[in-house]
């Protein structure tokens, strides 16, 4: 909202724009938040939403790249997923100009959706409910036992999450 308030200020088009995007993003959130599973596609959309909010809040320092081949994304995953991914992102690494945070999210083997960042964590973090990826890790686990996987390396951090084919059979969970 803060961001809001000064777009307000300085540039009417881009703060009717920006509220647009914020509805959008708060629609999908209250539509989704209580089912088990999306379609990627619905989830990348959103997504980029979020991404269009923090883009005015980091407009030289934030980078997101998405690749995601078209039939991949009839695929399903837990809402927020992602968004929650790309939160971690934000929350634990340096977005500054002398510092971009990059973000990538692809699919990987076709059976994982992966978001990497460079990582450059901040010296002193921001405080964290420790809850994120415990959350993600636990409504796959009951999703059917998928596990998903976390990778730190020097200079690089990923999560890899399954994708969800869906049967006609779990059709009523969506």
């Amino acid at each position: 909202l803060n961001t809001l308030t000064t777009l307000i200020a300085e540039n009417h088009d881009l703060a009717i724009n920006f509220t647009q995007k914020l509805s959008d993003v708060y629609r999908y959130i209250l539509q989704n938040r209580e089912k088990e599973l999306v379609t990627l596609t619905d989830e990348v959309g959103f997504v980029q939403d979020y991404l269009y909010l923090l883009k005015m809040r980091y407009p030289d320092n934030l980078n997101a790249e998405f690749r995601i081949k078209p039939e991949f994304m009839r695929t399903h995953i837990a809402p927020l997923t992602i968004q929650i991914l790309v939160e971690n992102c934000i929350k634990h690494n340096i977005v500054s100009k002398a510092n971009p945070l990059t973000i990538e999210v692809y699919v990987e083997n076709g059976n994982s959706i992966v978001v990497k960042n460079n990582l450059q964590p901040k010296k002193a973090i921001e405080k964290s409910t420790q809850t994120g990826l415990e959350n993600i890790r636990k409504r796959y686990e009951y999703l059917g036992n998928k596990q998903i996987e976390i990778i730190s390396t020097i200079h690089h951090f990923m999560v890899a999450v399954p994708l969800i084919e869906v049967s006609f059979e779990r059709e009523g969970i969506l």
